[in-house]
């Protein structure tokens, strides 16, 4: 869609530029300013966090690749220090725990620890642009779009209205999984064995972690009961 919308403004600036060369035509500034063909989704096809987040899990649990090293798990913070709690707990803590045993028992450290910090590095860049809301304006593609012929906006689809986010995010979770991982879909089903197996371990120590809490929660009650008593 986005290669079909380049390929119309192409078309649409040639058109522009032959007008603007006719004799009959007063070439003054006006005809002279580049027009911008903003191509977003937000004006009419916007998609929010929360259906972002939803449509990921939807179909990115379903295709696991090979190499996941655990389970699935995703949270997201209203205050930066319910962030900086997670990270250390469910990043920096684990990824020290697993190097450290990888290199007690001779085998070669993940760097887990490093991948994290460079993990957190660009979620602090990219966390100015995803904390504030942008407004977008598509004027020009839209009117670009209404110009076509029913024949070339056939050819040339790039409407945003009927752009179909469930399907994007099914293709889009396989091509990562395909192209970025180089993760041929025929590891598929050894990958959703590991992937059962790593479920399993998640909620097992989910649940060990609840109780651990619930344990401290209890001593601790216990002791002000009775330091009052």
């Amino acid at each position: 869609m986005a290669v079909n919308a380049l390929i119309a403004t192409a078309w649409k600036t040639m058109r522009q530029s032959q007008n603007n060369q006719a004799p009959e035509i007063n070439n003054d500034k006006t005809n002279e300013e580049l027009k911008v063909y903003n191509y977003v989704s937000s004006v009419e096809k916007p998609l929010k966090w929360g259906e972002f987040k939803y449509l990921i899990e939807l179909h990115g649990t379903s295709v696991p690749p090979m190499r996941a090293m655990w389970y699935y798990f995703m949270t997201t913070h209203r205050f930066l220090l319910a962030h900086i709690i997670c990270t250390y707990f469910l990043h920096y803590l684990p990824a020290l725990i697993i190097d450290g045993l990888a290199k007690i028992t001779g085998k070669e450290s993940p760097n887990l620890y490093k991948v994290y910090r460079k993990i957190d590095k660009f979620t602090m860049v990219l966390a100015y642009f995803a904390h504030r809301s942008w407004n977008f304006s598509n004027n020009n593609v839209q009117t670009l779009w209404k110009n076509l012929n029913p024949a070339d906006q056939k050819s040339f689809n790039f409407d945003m209205k009927k752009l179909d986010w469930d399907k994007f995010f099914y293709n889009y979770i396989r091509g990562l999984r395909v192209y970025l991982l180089k993760d041929d879909m025929s590891t598929l089903p050894q990958a959703l064995v590991r992937w059962r197996r790593f479920y399993w371990a998640h909620q097992t120590l989910k649940a060990l972690f609840g109780f651990f809490v619930l344990r401290v929660c209890w001593t601790g009650s216990q002791l002000i009961y009775n330091t009052l008593r």
